[in-house]
């Protein structure tokens, strides 16, 4: 279900109705005001759905233009969902991105079939040329059941196109081979498995990647390319800009056009970008409707009341009593929210009138409840209308998205292994895979691994015993050496490792012995402060992430001392389940210690529990060398006497003077990063109180104490969905796409490491980029900078006060 019931209130007011006789009459611009950011995607949705023609709706930013197409397919019904489309920025005119030109050259063949279509698009996409529409019948294909189709000439198209020819389809344009099958997954639409008859195209079965299996027979299918055409000079025949491919009666909708404007100027730095006076003139013969937040402006046609929401900043009780007050005012309220479940249950304990399930009309003084949020709410006074949003509930957006899960892997599998490839037999040793090879063994055909040992000796492991080799893991660069078949140097290896072992357990079993049977603290049950601070959460928890914090909260609540391992790489969330523990703890008068390696590190912590816990009556603190000598003093006595709850620090927290009235937890990131006397000391801290490890690299010893089960521990594995994933370009150095991708970060607000691991002609290439792109703001960082100094670049950088940090890969050991 979608909010677009809501829009019928909207398209009821007189001045909507004025707007659209304008829009249907000849005027050929039309001015509108008053429609603040957030009522945008919601006027778009209106107009789209009185409208016969296509649109073009131009955003200053990408991140605006997402945030629009993001509210209307909340707006609009799930039929219509193929006809919005988001029409991307390239990351530069000399380098395109698969996922990108996907989405681009969706909207030009939409356009160019003639459907009718609503693209949303940030100014920077509609300045890049792409396929005129008159040239894109010649760069497509249409395939059909019977039709004759040679599969070499096909072949020949498809890599022509940009096509990848792999073993297996498993993305986007690729294509694979098998006899007189072939798998292909198209720039737009579905992957296809095509069966041939000699030339003919004798089946068409739609297929799904995970499983590689067809589940839907098809007539045809089109295969359009997979990148753009290289750019040339706008209008030259073969490309465009996009505003050029719309038919004549589109709209083509400005938001805010001076804002536009100044975008345009910046981005025009960029050689082969369209100017904005250019872009002007290609939407002439089509309407051009310029929109802007302000409430007055000379020369407009209508000005649209709509108001901006107050936020709440998570305090329910607020909330609760401005709906009741708005429903004295006799305004339909409506709430876009992912905790519907819990809003709706607290409407309904506070006996709020009017509150109505789905289905029931929404008339004055009703309050609704939907599952789902916009990015942003407005008031609609004309329409007695109020739209409030998780946005204004919260403080901010919470982002949900849905989570796919694998199960994992083994540790190796043959595909896997190429020749070559360093392994560990568990009987025999460190050897070299050299290939798989067939045998006849007492009458039966049997594959077998071939690995060569020292001395050229060979040793043949059927496929069916894989389970006892794994992948050699060292140190990189370093080549291991090969293990003597049938000698004793393996097995006294083993026996060292496992001698090894055994004296850090003994050295590890008093403490553990001792924490087996002391009494830790029982925790209570989630209180419902902690309910509220969990909502807070701008993010959709992944699944692994939501198991880890489960997992946490039941140690916490036995009375044995918790002693779990968080293992997860950076930015999958394992501070958060550190801070809701943390929080947990507070709850029942405990005191935290969060024990980081670095005064970089604990400042971001810092920061980060400052802000999240900056509602509830928790006091946080840092003992770090950014605190004077006089600020350390007063903490460490604060918290000796109890007035303390989270102390954040460094090494400085194990030292002497610190004291803990009523310790509760303590919380270790990164422990691999502390020496042997420091862990000496987290020794005796870990005795009796609760303690959560959270580390990306687990040591060996903390590793193996976890998997044997001595230690607990929860893998967050699951990347966040708005993770992007890396993508590594490789190119000779060329100055034009340096700047392309910076000023495509700082359009963003977005920041740059430049990296140049040579200390030797750093400045220069500081002052390199400095004259390609005058506006960043660019700072210096290497190994010889002075401690301090370099400590006060780096903390400037993650403050936001630079854009371009020029820098070797001394930012492996501090930024994160």
């Amino acid at each position: 279900m979608s909010l677009e019931f809501s829009l019928s209130f909207f398209e009821s007011t007189e001045k909507f109705q004025v707007f659209l006789n304008a829009a249907k009459s000849s005027l050929k611009e039309i001015k509108l005001g008053g429609i603040t950011s957030s009522a945008k995607p919601y006027f778009l949705a209106a107009f789209w759905r009185n409208c016969t023609s296509s649109m073009l709706f131009v955003t200053p930013t990408y991140e605006s233009a997402e945030k629009i197409f993001e509210d209307l397919k909340m707006l609009l019904p799930v039929e219509l969902e193929e006809q919005v489309l988001l029409f991307p920025e390239r990351l530069s005119l000399l380098q395109e991105e698969e996922s990108t030109s996907h989405l681009r050259l969706l909207v030009v063949n939409k356009i160019s079939i003639g459907e009718k279509v609503l693209v949303v698009a940030p100014v920077r996409a509609v300045l890049q040329p792409t396929i005129a529409p008159e040239s894109f019948s010649s760069e497509k294909l249409s395939i059909s059941k019977g039709m004759e189709l040679g599969m070499e000439k096909f072949i020949e198209f498809l890599s022509g196109k940009g096509y990848s020819r792999t073993p297996m389809v498993e993305a986007r344009g690729e294509f694979a081979v098998r006899g007189g099958i072939m798998d292909v997954y198209p720039s737009a639409g579905k992957p296809v498995r095509i069966e041939f008859w000699g030339d003919i195209v004798e089946n068409l079965r739609i297929f799904e990647i995970e499983t590689q299996r067809s589940v839907k027979t098809i007539e045809n299918f089109e295969i359009i390319p997979l990148f753009e055409t290289p750019p040339g000079e706008p209008g030259s025949g073969k490309i465009s800009i996009l505003a050029q491919n719309f038919p004549g009666d589109s709209f083509i909708i400005l938001d805010e056009p001076s804002r536009l404007k100044l975008h345009a100027v910046e981005e025009a730095e960029e050689e082969g970008i369209t100017s904005w006076d250019d872009f002007i003139s290609s939407t002439a013969g089509k309407k051009l409707i310029k929109i802007s937040s302000w409430e007055t402006r000379a020369g407009e046609l209508v000005i649209f009341p709509f108001e901006p929401v107050n936020p709440f900043y998570g305090k329910i009780d607020q909330l609760v009593q401005a709906v009741q007050g708005w429903q004295k005012e006799g305004k339909k309220i409506i709430i876009t929210s992912h905790q519907s479940d819990r809003l709706h249950t607290i409407f309904k304990n506070e006996s709020v009138p009017g509150l109505i399930s789905k289905g029931e009309p929404l008339v004055n003084g009703s309050l609704y409840i939907f599952h789902g949020s916009l990015n942003e709410g407005f008031f609609l006074p004309d329409a007695d209308l109020a739209v409030i949003t998780d946005s204004e509930i919260l403080g901010f957006q919470r982002r949900r998205r849905t989570f796919r899960t694998w199960e994992s892997a083994p540790a190796v599998k043959i595909e896997e292994l190429s020749p070559g490839d360093f392994v560990v037999h568990l009987q025999h040793g460190i050897g070299q895979f050299s290939g798989i090879s067939q045998m006849e063994v007492e009458g039966k055909k049997r594959d077998l691994l071939n690995i060569i040992y020292a001395r050229g000796d060979k040793l043949y492991v059927p496929v069916e015993q894989l389970d006892l080799i794994q992948k050699y893991v060292g140190v990189e660069g370093r080549t291991p050496s090969l293990s003597r078949l049938g000698g004793s140097e393996w097995a006294k290896t083993r026996k060292k490792a496992k001698e090894s072992a055994e004296n850090i357990a003994r050295g590890l079993l008093n403490i553990y012995a001792y924490r087996e049977v002391a009494e830790g603290t029982a925790f209570s049950a989630d209180t419902p402060w902690q309910a509220e601070l969990e909502t807070s959460f701008p993010y959709e928890e992944t699944p692994d992430q939501q198991k880890a914090i489960t997992e946490v909260k039941q140690d916490m609540e036995i009375i044995k001392p918790m002693d779990r391992l968080i293992c997860g790489d950076a930015g999958y969330g394992k501070t958060e389940v550190a801070l809701r523990a943390a929080f947990k703890a507070v709850m029942d008068g405990k005191q935290v210690a969060i024990l980081v390696p670095t005064t970089l590190l604990a400042e971001q912590h810092y920061e980060t529990f400052k802000e999240r816990l900056a509602s509830f009556p928790v006091r946080v603190e840092m003992l770090s060398r950014f605190r004077t000598p006089a600020e350390q003093k007063a903490i460490v006595e604060a918290l000796k006497a109890g007035n303390m709850d989270i102390i954040i620090g460094t090494h400085r927290l194990l030292q002497k003077d610190v004291e803990f009235k009523n310790p509760g937890l303590v919380i270790i990131d990164e422990e691999q990063r502390f020496g042997v006397t420091h862990k000496e000391k987290l020794k005796e801290m870990r005795k009796s109180v609760d303690v959560l490890t959270l580390t990306a690299t687990p040591i060996p010893r903390t590793l193996h104490l976890s998997l044997a089960g001595i230690r607990d521990i929860s893998i967050i594995d699951t990347p966040p969905h708005d993770r992007l994933p890396i993508k590594t370009y490789l190119f000779e150095y060329h100055p034009e796409i340096i700047k392309g991708a910076i000023l495509r970060e700082l359009e963003r607000e977005g920041q740059i490491f430049f990296i140049h691991n040579k200390i030797q002609g750093i400045e220069r290439i500081a002052a390199d980029i400095k004259r390609l792109v005058p506006r960043a703001r660019i700072a210096v960082a290497h190994g010889r900078l002075d401690e301090s100094d370099l400590e006060n670049i780096t903390r400037d950088f993650i403050n936001g006060e630079y854009d371009i940090l020029v820098c070797t890969t001394i930012i492996e050991s501090g930024i994160e």
